[in-house]
């Protein structure tokens, strides 16, 4: 388990676990605008919209396969990698497995955290679509007008649209699927 944070001076730092080389950014890392953590690898997303990764344990979630392609986002899941085109087109690569689910996704403004086995992304027309073994417990769901964001946890997820506010459903045993009233 680790941790990764972008720096005022657009850096980055981990810390935690770093078996697998995980909390180590490259030397000479900078440009950094975004950053995310997963299970064993790291990624950053660069201000000329590459990215860059790095750990992982042995397989290609943490080698980058683009090269022209501009980014909008990368996120690092569970030994597998995901990232928005600056076309909003998803890319995925580690675990072969989700390069395949992705064609009919269409464009998207967010994805979640991935893992081989899927993940669940917010589409352009406000709709929350998951591929793979994911299912997003809004799926279907009548009332929620389009979705503005959405995140989710091991055993809950939360989504903020126009007309419910903010939501969170799932397993609440420790008050994670709450929404405060200060909110």
């Amino acid at each position: 388990l680790h941790t990764c944070a972008l720096k005022l001076d657009a850096t980055v730092r981990c810390w935690g676990d770093d078996w697998y080389q995980q909390s180590t950014p490259p030397a000479g890392l900078s440009n950094v605008i975004a950053v995310s953590a997963g299970t064993y690898h790291s990624c950053s997303l660069l201000a000329n919209g590459s990215a860059a990764c790095w750990g992982g344990r042995g397989g290609e979630e943490a080698t980058v396969p683009l090269n022209d392609d501009r980014l909008a986002s990368v996120v690092a899941g569970d030994r597998v990698t995901c990232a928005i085109r600056a076309s909003r087109m998803v890319t995925c690569w580690g675990d072969a497995g989700l390069s395949r689910l992705i064609s009919d996704l269409g464009p998207v403004l967010q994805i979640s955290r991935p893992s081989p086995n899927g993940f669940c992304a917010l589409t352009i027309k406000g709709t929350v679509r998951c591929i793979g073994g994911y299912a997003f417990p809004y799926q279907g769901a009548d009332g929620l007008g389009e979705v503005r964001s959405f995140s989710i946890g091991g055993t809950h997820a939360c989504v903020l649209s126009d007309a419910s506010g903010l939501q969170c459903v799932g397993n609440g045993i420790r008050g994670q699927a709450a929404v405060l009233a200060e909110l």
